[in-house]
């Protein structure tokens, strides 16, 4: 009784540190390489947070509703609610991680986003 009952606790533990780790696609992500100096600084021309929780610029939010895996790999299906100052509303798009660490967005309309990730912040 007593090693099933470690063995059961053992199995909580791995399954409880498999999910507390951070998404393959978790980091900032920018438009293009050189928007990954202003990592700091506010304004346009910089990098994107897009962790578990939602995607985060400068003035712009979206929590994640829905993410489901495709079937494909390193591809999933969102649902997000975005907002702007003054501005909410609901959009859908597909993300994908390529094999070269690109990170792309296919929006409902067609656009599509094709993001380099930035190095991670010195601690």
């Amino acid at each position: 009784m007593f090693t099933k009952t470690v063995l059961a606790i053992g199995l909580v533990a791995m399954g409880t540190a498999v999910a507390a780790a951070p998404p393959a696609w978790e980091g900032r992500w920018a438009m293009n390489s050189a928007w990954c100096a202003k990592q700091s600084d506010v304004e346009d021309e910089s990098p994107d947070y897009y962790g578990v929780d939602g995607f985060y610029g400068q003035e712009w939010g979206c929590e994640i509703l829905n993410i489901q895996e495709t079937g494909l790999k390193n591809s999933w299906s969102l649902k997000l609610e975005c907002s702007l100052p003054g501005e909410t509303w609901e959009e859908e798009r597909l993300m994908l991680l390529t094999s070269f660490d690109r990170l792309m967005f296919v929006f409902t309309s067609g656009d599509m986003f094709d993001l380099v990730r930035c190095p991670a912040l010195p601690e």
